[in-house]
């Protein structure tokens, strides 16, 4: 079996107290012993453990079930998503045939399924995935207000996603009411969904509403986990990012430094999260107009990405976005040039794009190709990007705007007659559109 290079997530495989022998080979055995693989981390073991219960397991379909499952999160976790697509359907497809569904196994299957999709951009899909494990847990028998919580946040942050920021914003507020009335120990599910809601302000510039939500939530996960841990690392990111989009480079800076040392001692060197956080300071250094700094960073960020998720997968393309952005306004447009047709002809044959990342990379090489007067080019890019931009939610009214602009430019430098009504509309647009 090939090695697996894995990126290790917050996903749930199903645990059984099982005493196990060495050479036993029954259905809880093998599953016992997976689990006990699963988490401590020894994935090559755990997905032949996983895959030999599957094998044990028969025609029984719970059984089946929770095998696939546990196999599908594996793959996951390698960043091998196609197949653990197809394996979590099948798990779903055993949940169905199954007489004795327990309510907390399926809903897990479920919320995992939509944290793939997630990762994959599906979002319309995620969220259909964690409307069920939410209605799952809703109509339990005994439903857990806990676990209806942190459903509810699942759910809003994949409404969100898909531009329904009211909803989210609506549903993350519950679960934070019903978490804050628990009277069990405090959990993380707490500071996640304040998390998922000081994210939600920050990307809508609500700046002053989302600081406090993101200050609890780490104070709750210094309190839960302490602040070595890496739940702990990724708040510190998620603030030092709010602080990025608010211009405040010089708070932001630091806590991206403890956030990367602590992924550091706690996971390794070569982490992707690490990715991430190298991305927020690659941004800092673009905006400061440090561009060997930025380039320096990004380079990092979209090496470490590749070197993960492979040269095509949508967390590269999107790191060498940024690589391209920073040679941009470094001046270095054709090594930009070279980047964003890579990235574009990736984007086109993805199944996966979100059509606002497609839309984009195309209004990014439109804009590219007028600096470097390839004016025929520039038209082309900004056609298309228009009614990509046209078909998506009011949040991205300011890309639109944008891409009529740049569209209107380049017919102008072109002495096209549809020049002057493509810029009446952009102006018309901006003036009923302001930001």
């Amino acid at each position: 079996m090939r090695s697996l290079h894995c990126v290790w997530f917050v996903l749930s495989v199903f645990s059984f107290s099982v005493h196990a022998t060495a050479d036993d080979k029954t259905w809880e055995s093998l599953i016992a012993k997976g689990n006990a693989a699963f988490q401590e981390k020894r994935l090559e073991q755990a997905l032949q453990l996983y895959d030999q219960s599957l094998q044990a397991a028969g025609q029984a379909p719970d059984q089946r079930a929770l095998s696939t499952h546990s196999l599908a999160t594996v793959y996951q976790l390698c960043g091998d998503y196609n197949h653990a697509e197809v394996l979590y359907g099948l798990a779903l497809g055993y949940w169905e045939q199954a007489e004795l569904r327990p309510v907390e196994l399926a809903a897990l299957t479920y919320n995992n399924f939509g944290d793939l999709l997630t990762d994959k951009h599906q979002f319309v899909r995620a969220r259909d995935m964690y409307a069920k494990a939410l209605a799952l847990w809703k109509n339990a028998k005994d439903p857990k207000p806990s676990r209806v919580a942190f459903a509810m946040s699942k759910l809003a942050n994949a409404h969100n996603l898909n531009g329904e920021s009211a909803l989210a914003e609506s549903l993350l507020k519950q679960a934070i009411e019903i978490h804050r009335k628990s009277t069990g120990p405090e959990t993380l599910d707490l500071a996640t969904s304040l998390d998922g809601l000081a994210k939600l302000y920050a990307y809508q510039r609500r700046f002053q509403q989302a600081e406090p939500l993101f200050q609890e939530s780490l104070s709750v996960a210094r309190r839960v986990m302490g602040e070595h841990d890496v739940t702990y690392a990724i708040s510190l990111q998620n603030l030092a990012t709010m602080h990025r989009l608010a211009g405040n480079g010089a708070r932001a800076e630091p806590l991206l430094r403890k956030a990367a040392a602590i992924i550091e001692e706690s996971l390794s060197s070569r982490h992707p999260y690490l990715a991430m956080v190298w991305n927020e300071q690659g941004m800092i250094a673009l905006a400061d107009k440090n561009h060997a700094l930025a380039i320096s960073y990004l380079q990092r960020a979209y090496d470490l990405s590749k070197e993960v998720f492979g040269p095509n997968h949508l967390r590269a393309l999107f790191a060498k976005g940024n690589l391209a952005v920073a040679y941009v306004q470094a001046g270095k447009l054709e090594t930009a040039k070279k980047m964003w047709l890579e990235v574009l002809a990736a984007e086109r044959s993805s199944v996966d794009i979100a059509p606002e990342e497609f839309a984009r990379t195309l209004t990014n090489c439109g804009e590219l190709s007028m600096m470097l007067h390839e004016t025929k080019a520039a038209e082309g890019y900004f056609r298309e990007a228009i009614p990509i931009w046209r078909g998506l939610p009011n949040q991205h009214r300011r890309d639109l705007g944008a891409a009529l602009k740049g569209y209107a430019r380049a017919l102008k430098a072109g002495h096209d007659p549809e020049a002057r009504r493509i810029e009446q509309e952009a102006k018309a647009f901006l003036e009923t559109n302001p930001r």
